[in-house]
């Protein structure tokens, strides 16, 4: 390489000087933005995570003010776990409404409970019942409901009380399927 248009030592030491000068000033340029945009990155990623933060605690306090409400609709579904909780309800309501409950069948079926109860007593406790076993709070679809005198012979069936009175003796029979039924 000719380098004739160099003159003195000097002159060359100026060109390599100012070179240099361009390479620190180009290459402090170059790190300055990269540097802003590792920046921009990192606020960006701050913000990001800022509305996360937001957004979990906005659904923390969601769930924290529906405890009452879940603790609702898991009370409304019979799973495997909670089958015996839903016959002691049966059990309950027959002892509430005061007649003689007989559980003829509870079998799983095409994903729901199919059930099917008889219940003794006076016409308005057997009446009281069916009433109280369609406020059950689950999902049911009566299949079939009936209320019948009991005739076990030609004048009837009755019951003698503790005070000696005569009552009749009524059996509502109620089939239906729990639809909120969850394996």
């Amino acid at each position: 390489m000719n380098f004739s248009f160099i003159k003195t030592k000097t002159t060359a030491f100026w060109l390599i000087l100012l070179l240099d000068l361009f390479l620190v000033v180009g290459w402090g340029i170059l790190v300055w933005l990269i540097w802003g945009q590792v920046g921009v990155e990192k606020n960006q990623t701050m913000a990001d995570n800022h509305e996360k933060t937001i957004s979990y605690s906005v659904l923390s306090r969601f769930i924290d003010s529906t405890l009452d409400q879940q603790a609702l609709v898991s009370s409304a579904v019979v799973t495997t776990d909670t089958a015996n909780d839903f016959v002691d309800q049966l059990t309950a309501v027959a002892e509430t409404a005061g007649v003689e409950l007989k559980i003829n069948r509870i079998v799983e079926k095409d994903g729901s409970l199919d059930v099917a109860l008889t219940a003794s007593g006076s016409f308005n406790r057997a009446l009281h019942f069916l009433k109280l076993i369609e406020k059950l709070p689950y999902r049911l679809k009566v299949n079939q409901e009936s209320l019948s005198t009991t005739m076990s012979d030609a004048g009837g069936a009755y019951k003698i009380t503790t005070a000696g009175s005569r009552v009749d003796q009524w059996r509502a029979e109620i089939g239906f399927k729990v639809l909120s039924y969850h394996q």
